[in-house]
């Protein structure tokens, strides 16, 4: 599954799970070890350590403010925040 116009794999969230109902949990970043609340089926995340190991969390600032940018200047796609990947913003 997924979101609409993508391809299982091609998201970068923990799970592949798109249709299976809201669930929150909180963890620290891989990148600035801030703890931050999310939900693990959409946020960004990436396995740690690589290439096998378990997905780990990344947040909003560090995708938008550090991950994206770097991808852009590299000339890749950027990775989208789904809604309600992060539900702290969400309010």
């Amino acid at each position: 599954m997924g979101p609409p116009g993508w391809q299982l794999g091609e998201w970068p969230g923990m799970d592949d799970g798109w249709d299976e109902g809201a669930a929150v949990a909180l963890g620290p970043c891989l990148l600035c070890r801030n703890v931050f609340a999310f939900d693990p089926e959409r946020v960004c995340s990436f396995p740690w350590p690589p290439p096998d190991g378990p997905r780990a969390p990344i947040c909003r600032p560090c995708i938008v403010g550090t991950v994206n940018p770097e991808r852009e200047r590299r000339g890749l796609a950027t990775f989208p925040i789904l809604p309600c990947a992060y539900p702290a913003d969400d309010d």
